[in-house]
């Protein structure tokens, strides 16, 4: 009898606590346009930060808001920024009144107090694990040295190795700009394998300067980064029957590019989105040999309860423009198969072939459908697991300097397509995928993988 009262008043409870929480909904989206104005804030657990870098936070954010609407909105951005940024490891924020004040220039506002109690983020982290997927494995060791200086700072050492690659070491230091701006230096050296089907041991060093913006979808659904890079690349020739193409590339190359990436982005979730559209436009300038182009386009719709079906149509095409005669390195070239791409071949598995190599190709074009249900049983329905069906293909070619006009010709024929059924798991962090696949249509030299597939990953076609 106890525990039916205690169950009894938990939900009386709940049930109070939620009509106190549609009362105050019901306040805000009836006084959703009144004037307000920001008197002052008060803040506990800022010792770890900048007292500048958090102004310029705050200015950017809650001090701009004029209506309780806007309020609402920008209180949100600047907790997301503070957490983005290292900044905070959490924040929760709340409003005291001081009552409507008149002003003879700004006229009459309601005057609120803001309170900020932060939770400092933990400085330094070191952390190991192990990643697997897409037929590989490897194991990582990481630290973290995190807001050292109370701006944002990130210093980060990571070392890896595993089945494709075998050594790689990054060094990565940021720092904020604004609060909707960073700027990040990469030093890396990594040996890889690219492919099963390409025997080359690809080797790098090298560094990466870049601009990076970080606006959220409230404030603008563009998203941009600017990068200049320098890399030693050494190729070694790895199987005694490689193809003549392949030995070509063997021996050391110094690359150095200017690029850019454009994003739009309104999907409701990165990961796992249900509704919205996405463009990702991508530039690399290989000062004296290539310009290359990539551009992404995504759409997405919902239908039923609880989106039930989703359906999600992608295309990607992209093209390199030769500046010299030196043929363009098979790592710069595009590549196009596997799990996350074109799903019933292997990676790096359509395309242009010398004795079996995957070379890549300096254009491509490919596109996928896929539908998403939720699980038809009430048990599972609410669970991350969901059904999947698809439809892809696709084209990769060497153009060979070719006009444009007969390069599209080319990229319009003769596509290698697949369709299959699985299911994924979209978890928080990645997607997950296991699906049957079968070509439908493909090309001699492809390399099919029919059957069962595994993918993970944050991008899929």
């Amino acid at each position: 009898m106890g525990q039916l009262e205690e169950t009894a008043a938990q939900q009386q409870q709940l049930q109070l606590q939620q009509q106190q929480q549609d009362h105050i909904e019901t306040i805000l989206r009836e006084n959703e346009n009144i004037p307000i104005k920001i008197a002052s804030v008060n803040i506990t657990g800022a010792q770890d930060i900048n007292p500048q870098t958090l102004q310029s936070h705050l200015d950017a954010t809650i001090f701009k808001a004029k209506t309780l609407r806007e309020l609402s909105g920008r209180t949100e951005t600047l907790n997301r920024k503070l957490v983005q940024n290292g900044l905070v490891k959490d924040i929760r924020q709340g409003f005291d009144s001081l009552g409507i004040v008149d002003n003879e220039v700004t006229g009459s506002a309601l005057n609120l107090v803001s309170h900020l109690q932060i939770v400092p983020i933990n400085k330094f982290l070191a952390k190991t694990g192990t990643n697997v997927g897409n037929g590989e494995g490897d194991g990582y060791l990481e630290f973290q040295l995190r807001n050292p200086l109370g701006n944002g700072e990130l210093f980060r050492f990571n070392v890896m190795k595993g089945t494709k690659i075998q050594s790689s070491y990054l060094f990565q230091a940021s720092s904020l700009l604004t609060p909707f701006w960073n700027m990040n230096l990469d030093l890396f050296k990594n040996v890889t394998e690219p492919a099963r089907n390409l025997p080359l041991e690809l080797g790098v060093v090298g560094g990466k300067f870049a601009i990076r913006s970080g606006f959220i979808q409230s404030d603008s659904r563009w998203n941009y980064e600017f990068f200049t890079q320098s890399m030693l690349r050494s190729c070694t020739n790895t199987s005694l029957s490689a193809s003549d193409s392949v030995l070509f590339q063997t021996g050391d190359d110094f690359k150095r590019t200017l690029g850019s990436t454009i994003i739009w982005d309104s999907r409701d979730s990165q990961i796992a989105p249900n509704r919205g559209q996405s463009l990702k436009w991508f530039n690399e300038l290989s000062v004296g040999r290539y310009w290359k182009n990539q551009l992404e386009l995504s759409h997405l719709k919902s239908w039923f309860d609880n989106d039930f079906v989703t359906m999600s149509c992608n295309f990607k095409t992209g093209y390199i423009h030769s500046l010299s005669s030196q043929s363009v390195h098979i790592s710069d070239k595009f590549q196009s198969g596997g799990p996350n791409d074109i799903r019933s071949f292997q990676s790096m598995g359509l395309g242009p072939k010398d004795h079996m190599n995957s070379i890549g190709g300096d254009a491509f074009v490919s596109y996928g459908v896929s539908v998403f249900s939720r699980l038809p049983i009430e048990k599972w329905s609410a669970s991350n697991f969901r059904l999947h069906g698809f439809i892809n293909g696709g084209n990769l070619i060497d153009h060979n300097g070719q006009a444009l006009t007969d390069c599209l010709a080319a990229l319009s024929r003769q596509h290698s397509t697949s369709a299959g059924v699985g299911i994924i798991l979209r978890h928080p962090m990645a997607r997950f995928e296991l699906n049957f696949s079968v070509p439908l249509t493909m090309h001699s030299g492809d390399d099919v993988r029919k059957g069962l597939q595994f993918g993970v990953g944050l991008s899929f076609l």
